[in-house]
């Protein structure tokens, strides 16, 4: 799984002809509050983007968190 995202990555780079270039770059990770009494886990992921054409450059984002409590509070999502 590893091999195939790099290679992702890679491809995304190389998005660039001229004057235009487009990176795009996924990532995530899963949290893990081990010992805290209020906080149990959770995970993160998003896309960012950027798309270069000289001399301006445009940048974008969008991510999706989720993390769960152990004192039975609801879960907190959030995208921004």
């Amino acid at each position: 799984m590893k091999k195939s995202f790099y290679m992702f990555l890679s491809a995304a780079s190389l998005l660039s002809a001229g004057p235009l270039s487009v990176s795009l770059l996924p990532y995530g990770a899963f949290l893990n509050y081990g010992g805290d009494t209020a906080k149990e886990d959770g995970y993160v992921g998003g896309l960012y983007a950027s798309i270069f054409y000289s001399p301006n450059k445009l940048e974008l984002s969008a991510e999706q968190t989720h993390i769960t409590y152990n004192d039975g509070s609801p879960a907190l999502n959030q995208t921004d």
